[in-house]
């Protein structure tokens, strides 16, 4: 009896002996499963944000194209605005070289009529001694040596006709009438014709003009 005993007290000592040991196993199986699953939810947030950072990235490469274009397209607005401006610069420029030589010669010009003038006073002039004539034919091929280089110049003449309206533009009125003769508003005697150069008025024409 005594024999028996001992064999089912050394049974149950190993049984309890061994429990820690299973127990230890369960454990051990229990931990390694929270951390497998602690490790796949690490990777889930890892990779959830890796795709929120490739797709911020994404944006990012997105928005530089944008702003690239942007630049891209305000500098060649800003190269074209700055071609147009150089084109509008160059031609003002060129007009206006252009209009001074044009113009260079316009007080020169305004001295040389002042002498085609004087010699068309001279010419227009009725004489009866002889050599005062011959002096007045000699004045007279002056005259057209001068009104030959008044066209040369680019100077013409403003030649007024009586019944013709009156431009205030390029027409002087010394003297106004009342002829019942002659419409409103136009010439009834021509005084002196003018010169322009080129499209200015060197020289107004003088004029007498009807008012009614």
């Amino acid at each position: 009896m005594s024999k028996k005993k001992t064999k089912e007290e050394e049974k149950q000592k190993d049984k309890v002996a061994n429990k820690p040991k299973e127990e230890n196993k369960i454990d051990f199986k229990q931990q390694l499963a929270e951390l497998i699953k602690k490790s796949l939810e690490k990777e889930t947030i890892i990779h959830q944000k890796e795709e929120v950072i490739n797709n911020l990235k994404k944006q990012i490469e997105t928005i530089n194209e944008e702003y690239k274009k942007q630049i891209s397209s305000k500098m060649n607005e800003a190269n074209n605005l700055l071609a147009q401006k150089n084109k509008e610069l160059e031609a003002k420029y060129h007009d206006a070289m252009t209009n001074a030589k044009k113009y260079a010669i316009k007080d020169q010009a305004l001295n040389l009529i002042n002498i085609v003038n004087q010699f068309e006073i001279a010419c227009n002039y009725k004489l009866q001694d002889e050599k005062l004539i011959n002096y007045q034919k000699g004045f007279k091929i002056f005259l057209t040596m001068f009104n030959n280089l008044l066209k040369d110049l680019n100077i013409t003449m403003i030649q007024p006709k009586i019944n013709e309206e009156f431009e205030p533009s390029k027409m002087e009125c010394l003297e106004t009438t009342n002829d019942p003769a002659y419409g409103n508003n136009v010439i009834t005697q021509v005084i002196n014709g003018g010169y322009m150069l080129y499209d200015i008025v060197l020289k107004p024409a003088l004029v007498k003009v009807n008012k009614k």
